[in-house]
């Protein structure tokens, strides 16, 4: 049983295309935008950085600001070679992860890819760590785990 990786995603570029992007086959997320073909191991972590394609939680297209917006969990880790793909084809990609079981967050914004591992005062002050802390709770999870000990 892999870790969830907690994932937001915003894609911004041509409607038509967003649009494609939102028609996705169920658990074909992925596969949908940077097609692969039969799963295999191997060519899933190289294609989208991560093991298995994705059904999302939410996927919503606003067509005014041209922004498909997406949730969903990945298996390990973020889909950074899929955000790359999306990149290099034009499109401006921002996404926030978290992995809770192995303790790393992060934001991808214009292909840089900014991973964080160390949750301190520093980190929540910093801006993607306000961010991160407003998206996924980090800070009150890791208090609860402290109760908890």
């Amino acid at each position: 049983m892999p870790n969830w990786c907690q994932n937001n995603l915003d894609i911004e570029g041509d409607v038509e295309q967003l649009k494609k992007f939102a028609e996705y086959e169920e658990g074909k997320f992925f596969e949908n935008i940077m097609p692969l073909g039969e799963w295999e191991y191997d060519k899933s972590l190289e294609g989208w950085g991560t093991k298995w394609d994705v059904d999302p939680h939410h996927c919503d297209l606003d067509e005014d600001s041209k922004v498909l917006s997406v949730s969903f969990d990945s298996a390990w880790a973020p889909p950074i070679n899929l955000y790359n793909f999306l990149q290099s084809k034009n499109f401006v990609v921002y996404a926030t992860y978290y992995e809770p079981g192995m303790g790393f967050a992060g934001v991808y914004s214009n292909g840089e890819n900014r991973e964080y591992t160390e949750f301190d005062e520093e980190f929540y002050e910093s801006d993607d760590g306000e961010e991160l802390d407003a998206c996924f709770g980090i800070r009150e999870e890791f208090e609860e785990w402290d109760d908890e000990e």
